[in-house]
């Protein structure tokens, strides 16, 4: 169960689900870390999407943990020079 939290607080991260025009869509690498339970995690993953698509998903995803009672929670994010192809493929 408590991987299962894990990856969904992961993929909420992750998701894709606005538009905008406000920026060029690029591959991101994105880092998130916290502590569950005692028990210290962390997972990288790549988004293509805008850095303002991404950052409304970094607020959503600090929102969730914290509900969820995650401690410690933190995201990093750079861009990468994925293609597109590229980025959406990486897991």
């Amino acid at each position: 169960m408590k991987k299962l939290s894990l990856v969904i607080l992961f993929a909420a991260v992750l998701a894709i689900g606005f538009t905008s025009c406000s920026d060029k869509e690029r591959c991101w690498e994105v880092s998130v870390s916290f502590s569950f339970l005692g028990e210290k995690e962390s997972q990288t993953g790549y988004v293509w999407g805008t850095k303002d698509e991404l950052e409304a998903n970094i607020e959503k995803g600090k929102a969730a943990a914290e509900l969820a009672g995650f401690k410690d929670y933190k995201v990093t994010k750079k861009r990468s020079n994925k293609s597109e192809t590229d980025c959406v493929g990486l897991k």
